[in-house]
């Protein structure tokens, strides 16, 4: 699940180049009509929600990830109702992650795993797993 998807980044190019079922969860009209119309022209499925990731039911997912869209310790709040034994996060983060892996830390039992990006000295993508 690729929450807060904008155009798509991570979430579309995870349904282009795997066949895992993809949720984009996103809320702006716009950037759904973009995925939309995305998805149908490479002929890929995933599952497009136009709502808030508050908004939606458990949907027994595997992995949630996100690319600027909250620091982490309001991605796990705002993710809450998909949590199960077995949920995973992939965040890309950006220069403040050090920042947000203390205040995580401080209130939560996620084992981190940071690896430092290939495309930005400056950014991570953080690991997250219960």
């Amino acid at each position: 699940m690729d929450i807060g998807s904008g155009a798509g980044l991570p979430g579309l190019i995870l349904a282009i180049l795997t066949e895992c079922e993809v949720h984009l969860v996103e809320s702006d009209t716009k950037k759904v009509a973009f995925m939309r119309t995305a998805l149908a022209e490479v002929d890929v499925h995933a599952t497009i929600h136009h709502a808030r990731i508050e908004e939606l039911p458990f949907l027994n997912i595997d992995i949630i990830t996100a690319r600027a869209l909250a620091p982490l310790s309001k991605l796990i709040q705002l993710t809450q109702i998909q949590d199960h034994p077995g949920l995973s996060y992939l965040f890309l983060k950006g220069k403040g992650v050090n920042e947000e892996l203390t205040e995580l830390l401080t209130s939560s039992t996620l084992t981190v795993i940071s690896y430092p990006s290939i495309t930005d000295q400056d950014s991570s993508i953080i690991y997250l797993k219960r």
